[in-house]
Formats: C-alpha cells, sequence, structure tokens
C-alpha cells in the first residue's frame, strides 16, 4: 500500500522538496494503528484477488462482494467478526479513492452484500463486565510482591482511577506522570479521540486506603522496576524480568482475567476494556457529573457515556428515578 500522493517523475525538479514534505503530512494524516491494520487488510485482499485470478486494483465490484461474503462465511482462511469485514471494505474503498480509482465500494450491489452480511452475522454483543471498585479491591489484594504482580496491580488501580483505554494504558512514559498535591496528574498525549496529540490532563488522587491507592501502587512498582524513564507499563518476562519495551495492549486484557481469576472471580466476564467501564460506572454511581466523567475519560459523545455505564442486574436501579418521586 503506497501513501504516495504523485509520482515524483510528474513534477518539477523545483517541487520535489515540497513534495517530500507533503508525504511526510500526507502519512501523519493517519494514525499508526489505522495505517498497519490498513496495510495487513489490503495485503489479504491482494492475496485473495490472486488466489481467484481477479484485478486487486482497480477491482470489479463483485469481486469485493465475493470477498466480503468469503469472510463472512469463512470460505477464506476463516470466518471474521462483523467489525473486520467492514475494516477490510473501508481498506478497499480507502485505498482506491487514494490511488484515483473509483470506489468499488460504491456499488449498490456491495451495499446490498454487505447489509446482508450485517444481518447474518449482528448479534447482541457480549459486553464485558465493568471492574467496580469492591471488585478491583479483591483483585488487588490477591496479588504479590513480585515484578509481575507489583505492575499488575499498579495497572489495574491506575486503569481504573483514569479511566484510560488500554492503548492509553500502555503508551504512558515516565515523562507523562508528575506529582500533585492531591495525588499525580497524569498526561496522555494521544489518543483514540485525539488523533492531533493535544492531550488530555488526568488527576489520580491518593486513596484512602494504602492497600488500594493508586499513586502508592504506581511509585511502589516503578522502585521496585528501577524505572527512571521510558514506558511505564512494561512486558516481564517468565523468569520475572522486566524488559525495555511496553506491554502489549492485549497484556493489559491478561492482567485483568489473571487478577480476577486470582479472586475467585470468572475471567472470562472481564477484559482490558473493563477498567475503563468500570470508572464511568462507578463515578455514575456515585453521582458524579456526566461532563466531569467525560472530562476524565476523553468521551466526546454524551451517548457514549450511556454505552460505558455497565450496571448488573442487581445494580441496575442504583440511580432509578422511580426510586425518588417524592412520594
Amino acid at each position: 500500500m503506497s501513501t504516495d500522493l504523485v509520482k515524483s517523475s510528474d513534477l518539477l525538479p523545483a517541487l520535489r522538496d515540497d513534495l517530500e514534505a507533503s508525504k511526510r503530512h500526507f502519512a501523519q494524516s493517519w494514525s499508526a494503528s489505522t495505517l498497519r491494520a490498513y496495510q495487513s487488510d489490503w495485503a489479504d485482499w491482494e492475496e485473495y484477488c490472486h488466489s481467484r485470478g481477479v484485478n486487486s486494483l482497480p477491482a470489479e465490484p463483485m469481486a469485493v462482494a465475493g470477498y466480503l461474503s468469503a469472510l463472512a462465511e469463512g470460505n477464506w482462511r476463516r470466518r471474521l467478526r462483523l467489525a473486520t469485514i467492514e475494516r477490510r471494505r473501508a481498506a478497499i474503498s480507502h485505498i482506491h479513492r487514494e490511488s484515483g480509482h473509483a470506489d468499488p465500494c460504491a456499488d449498490p450491489r456491495v451495499a446490498r452484500v454487505l447489509s446482508g452480511i450485517r444481518r447474518q452475522l449482528t448479534v447482541s454483543k457480549e459486553r464485558k463486565s465493568p471492574v467496580r471498585a469492591a471488585d478491583l479491591k479483591r483483585m488487588v489484594a490477591k496479588l504479590a510482591d513480585d515484578p509481575r504482580s507489583l505492575r499488575d496491580k499498579a495497572l489495574l488501580l491506575v486503569g481504573f482511577a483514569t479511566g484510560c483505554r488500554r492503548s492509553e494504558l500502555v503508551a504512558l512514559q515516565v515523562a507523562d506522570v508528575r506529582r500533585h498535591r492531591d495525588g499525580l496528574i497524569v498526561e496522555v498525549r494521544r489518543s483514540k479521540t485525539d488523533q492531533f496529540g493535544e492531550g488530555l490532563i488526568k488527576l489520580v488522587r491518593m486513596g484512602k486506603d494504602s492497600a488500594t491507592c493508586p499513586v502508592r501502587a504506581l511509585q511502589k512498582w516503578l522502585t521496585k522496576a528501577g524505572i527512571t524513564a521510558g514506558p511505564i507499563f512494561r512486558e516481564i518476562t517468565n523468569a520475572l524480568v522486566v524488559k525495555e519495551m511496553a506491554m502489549s495492549e492485549r497484556g493489559v486484557a491478561r492482567a485483568v482475567q489473571r487478577a480476577a481469576l486470582a479472586a475467585g472471580m470468572n475471567p472470562k466476564l472481564f477484559a482490558g476494556h473493563s477498567l475503563r467501564a468500570g470508572y464511568v460506572t462507578e463515578a455514575d454511581a456515585r453521582g458524579a457529573k456526566t461532563t466531569d466523567i467525560m472530562a476524565q475519560t476523553g468521551h466526546r459523545n454524551v451517548q457514549m457515556i450511556a454505552v460505558y455505564t455497565r450496571y448488573n442486574l442487581d445494580e441496575k436501579f442504583e440511580k432509578s428515578s422511580a426510586l425518588d418521586l417524592g412520594l
């Protein structure tokens, strides 16, 4: 997949320096994760086309329709989730437009096929449970003092207290954290909804209980691991050696599930996103204003707070207006 705007040979020599700058700016218009995903998706599409003897660029609409159906049915490698199929379609559409070709995905037949795939694959999403404050206390109480446990404890407590996404947690650097009279200031330099790096400042308050205080847990982890610069939450080997590289987003999910299992909870109910959903749910239950929750999480859409507020059946009516009608 090329990110070239135009070929260098098409420009006058005097414009080539400007072109090089344009290439850099053009490439920076994508986030790194989006670029990697599109590259992977496009490579898969090219392999499919080669195997079927059809052109990948420009592509015929019905070739795209066949590819999407093959992904849905598992006739090309393995059956994919709807979200992944949608992303593959977006990659094909994007590369065609950027390459100056007609978008085959704009053909109504492709739209109809994709609509049928959505109807076939759409089921109610199995959303993971939020980690509420009580859950978190049980989870960290079972963690020991070895490097992985200390890292996981700091990760869970800071992840919950900040309402950070997994990607934001693993991207945190020592330079992003500084002391504050009430605890710590954490600066999230870039996030899913902040592709231009405007940044978001979050406060992590000192906990009342030293055993569950996110500030103390983070300080203890950094001291134990000897981390003074670079990534905060790092990969750890099976021999419990702390590596230089940041842990993966999947590693966050594993840490949550590992702690849930140790606490006697079903690990399948939780994932990395459970910390963020837990913060929103707990803050909402404690009467926090929606605008204050959004200021901490970085949500820009009020409706998303409703999506992230996940009470279980017993907790569902904690804030119901049916409990307070003045009767």
